[in-house]
């Protein structure tokens, strides 16, 4: 997974930004990737106690210390398999301002043939660990 702060990161600036992942994410199924800030001590019981969830660390949501993602300023994220971006996302770019303490995002599956998710819905009560039905790809039915 990877971030930029701002339009225009140089590449040292995205190498810092670049956190590893390993394992699967099975279709149709969530991640939860919390980001916490250096020096916090809060926990996954305290996520599950403040967002009423039962996530398991390590299994259904994974913490990421010491990064700092701005809620104010444009950000993107991307997830990349090697060096092969598979999916990417983007909020508070342009003239929108799409991030709210203690709201969430609603990004929507994407369905131009591209593999940027945009922002379907801001300032949603979160909902860590579930998916929407516009959060999936849709089935055709081929004839």
């Amino acid at each position: 997974i990877r971030y930029y702060p701002k339009p225009g990161a140089s590449a040292d600036a995205l190498a810092t930004m670049t956190r590893n992942l390993s394992g699967t994410i099975k279709a149709h199924s969530t991640l939860v990737i919390w980001v916490v800030p250096e020096g916090s001590k809060l926990t996954v019981a305290d996520f599950n106690k403040h967002y009423g969830t039962d996530l398991v660390e390590g299994k259904d949501i994974i913490r990421f210390v010491g990064i700092n993602i701005p809620h104010s300023n444009p950000v993107q994220i991307e997830i990349l398999n090697g060096s092969s971006i598979v999916a990417r996302t983007w909020y508070n770019w342009g003239e929108d301002v799409d991030a709210y303490s203690d709201k969430g995002i609603l990004f929507n599956y994407p369905t131009d043939y591209t593999i940027t998710a945009k922002v379907a819905k801001n300032r949603v009560d979160p909902t860590p660990g579930s998916l929407s039905d516009d959060q999936m790809p849709k089935l055709i039915a081929v004839k």
